[in-house]
């Protein structure tokens, strides 16, 4: 597939094996269009959460940006402090149920440090109503909680 239609239906299992920590998907373009983006399913399936998940979506100008359709709840574990999360576009929509909630999780296991979620460069909206977000980078076993950096939320998606 083509760098503009990028979709891995489930990264647990297709993509995620014990050497994959980090995953960066970059359809970005400094004079044209960025590439839309559409992840399946990051979760622990496969036995292994990602480290990190980078999706990056940027056109020469916001008005260029490829859009990144989030099906299901992004889960990764870095266990160290850095971006553990990072989205850009200026068009990510939460492609889930009316009254639901999505969650950005950066430490699933609960053990050792949480990492970043960066959303400074995205704006975020649902394609239905009363979706909840979630970003959690909390860390129960050693208080080393990751930070958040958050972009915009708008209700013009989808």
């Amino acid at each position: 597939k083509t760098a503009y239609e990028i979709r891995p239906r489930d990264w647990s299992s297709d993509v995620c094996s014990s050497d994959l920590r980090d995953l960066t998907i970059n359809t970005s373009s400094s004079s044209a269009s960025g590439g839309n983006i559409t992840p399946g399913t990051t979760t622990n399936a496969a036995g292994q959460y990602l480290g990190a998940l980078t999706l990056n979506a940027l056109g020469s100008s916001s008005a260029n940006d490829g859009i990144i359709k989030l099906n299901s709840n992004i889960q990764v574990d870095p266990q160290s402090a850095r971006d553990a999360i990072t989205i850009k576009s200026s068009d990510v929509r939460l492609n889930v149920s009316a009254n639901t909630q999505f969650t950005f999780d950066t430490n699933v296991t609960a053990g050792n440090q949480a990492g970043n979620v960066n959303l400074s460069q995205a704006t975020i909206s649902g394609v239905n109503s009363g979706i909840t977000v979630t970003i959690d980078t909390s860390s129960s076993t050693d208080g080393r909680a990751g930070g958040i950096e958050l972009g915009g939320f708008s209700n013009a998606g989808g």
